[in-house]
C-alpha cells in the first residue's frame, strides 16, 4: 500500500459499523453464539462492565432510543456518572473480566491508563472480541461464512480476491503466498498488505486493538499474520469493500484487478 492514508475523526457511526462487522472468527454453523442486536450488545456489556449487571428492560429499552437518536457515548456518559456507578467505582481490569471474561495484557493495561473513561469504556464494549458473533445474525443473516469468502490461513476470512491482493501487495505475483514480513525499502510499508504506519495505526484503533498501535518503521511488519488479516479485514471493510480505493490498494490493482 503505498498511497498515504488520512486518518482525519471517523464518525462513530463509521466506526462502529466497521467494529460489527469484523469477523474474527468464523464459527462452524452448528456451534454459532446465541447473539444480540448491535445496540443490546454493546448497551448489556456498558451495564456489564460499568454496573456488574444486566439492564432491566425498561432501561435497555430507554438507553437503545438514546443511542439511536444521539449516539452510544451518551449512554456511557450517563452511566459513568449515575449514583449507581459512582458509589462503586470500577476499573478498566474489571471492564476486561466482566466484558471478555479475561484480564488484560500488561499493553493493553498501559494503554487504557492513559485514555478517558468513557473511551476506554467504548473500545472495550465494542471491541470485537466480544461482538465478533454480530456478523451471523447483523451482517449475513446468520451464514455462517458469506459466499465466495475463504479462511486466508490464519481463521479469518475474507472475499477469495483478497488472497490475489495479498500475493500482489507482498508475494511477487496474484497467486503467490503473502509474505507477513516483508519491508519496503522505499516507504514506510510493511507486512503482508504492505500497510504504511498511518494506515496500520488507524485500522488498530479502528478494530479495538491498542496493543497493535506502536511506533517504529515496522509498525504492521511486526504484527502476527492472523492480526495482519485482522486489519486488513478492517480496512476492507471500511472502503466499503473496494480493495482499488485511494486508502487501500489502490498501487496495485494492475496487478490483481
Amino acid at each position: 500500500m503505498n498511497t498515504a492514508f488520512r486518518y482525519s475523526a471517523l464518525t462513530l457511526v463509521v466506526a462502529m459499523l466497521a467494529l460489527f462487522v469484523l469477523p474474527t472468527r468464523v464459527h462452524a454453523a452448528d456451534s454459532l453464539p446465541v447473539c444480540k442486536d448491535e445496540s443490546t450488545a454493546i448497551i448489556s456489556n456498558i451495564y456489564a462492565g460499568a454496573l456488574g449487571r444486566n439492564p432491566d428492560e425498561a432501561g435497555l429499552a430507554y438507553w437503545k432510543q438514546i443511542a439511536h437518536v444521539h449516539d452510544i457515548k451518551i449512554v456511557m456518559h450517563s452511566i459513568l456518572n449515575s449514583s449507581e456507578y459512582q458509589s462503586n467505582m470500577t476499573e478498566v481490569s474489571q471492564w476486561y473480566a466482566r466484558i471478555l471474561d479475561r484480564i488484560p495484557s500488561e499493553t493493553e493495561s498501559s494503554y487504557w491508563i492513559n485514555v478517558n473513561r468513557v473511551d476506554a469504556l467504548y473500545g472495550i464494549a465494542t471491541s470485537p472480541e466480544t461482538l465478533g458473533c454480530l456478523i451471523q445474525v447483523v451482517q449475513y443473516d446468520g451464514t455462517p461464512i458469506p459466499s465466495g469468502w475463504v479462511d486466508l490461513g490464519h481463521g479469518v476470512y475474507m472475499p477469495s480476491y483478497m488472497t490475489r491482493v495479498r500475493g500482489c501487495e507482498s508475494g511477487g505475483g496474484p497467486n503467490n503466498p503473502g509474505n507477513y514480513s516483508a519491508r519496503n525499502n522505499s516507504s514506510t510499508a510493511s507486512g503482508g498488505w504492505q500497510f504504511i504506519q498511518s494506515t496500520a495505526r488507524a485500522m488498530a484503533e479502528l478494530a479495538g486493538r491498542p496493543d497493535l498501535i506502536a511506533y517504529g518503521d515496522n509498525v504492521a511488519g511486526s504484527w502476527s499474520p492472523r492480526d495482519q488479516d485482522i486489519i486488513a479485514l478492517t480496512l476492507l471493510k471500511y472502503v466499503n469493500f473496494d480493495p482499488g480505493h485511494t486508502w487501500a490498494w489502490k498501487a496495485s490493482k494492475h496487478c490483481w484487478g
